[in-house]
């Protein structure tokens, strides 16, 4: 199902902006877990598929040297960037100017 696709990888860039940092890597089990808690049922290659597209949309995330898991590094999130995400149209997307 795409919506829950799109809703997996949302969660997961949510995980790991808060529960993850240097000293704190994600395992899959975690996210496995944490999506699991907000009703989505995936697998393990659902983990590895989702963080791929992640680093694919410019998100800079790394695996720690020991283990399995993965760190995000902070970054600004860019409202276009979450609404591709969402699968919201270019067309309905509205832009403002900056303010400076």
């Amino acid at each position: 199902m795409k919506n829950e696709a799109q809703i997996r990888i949302l969660l997961l860039q949510q995980y790991l902006c808060t529960l993850t940092d240097e000293e704190h890597a994600a395992s899959v089990s975690d996210i496995l877990q944490f999506w699991e808690s907000h009703g989505i049922q995936a697998g393990r290659k659902s983990v590895y598929g989702d963080i791929q597209i992640l680093i694919d949309q410019g998100v800079d995330i790394v695996a720690p040297d020991q283990g399995i898991g993965a760190e995000l590094v902070p970054i600004a999130v860019v409202l276009e960037d979450f609404f591709f995400l969402c699968g919201v149209p270019q067309e309905c997307v509205q832009r403002h100017p900056d303010p400076d």
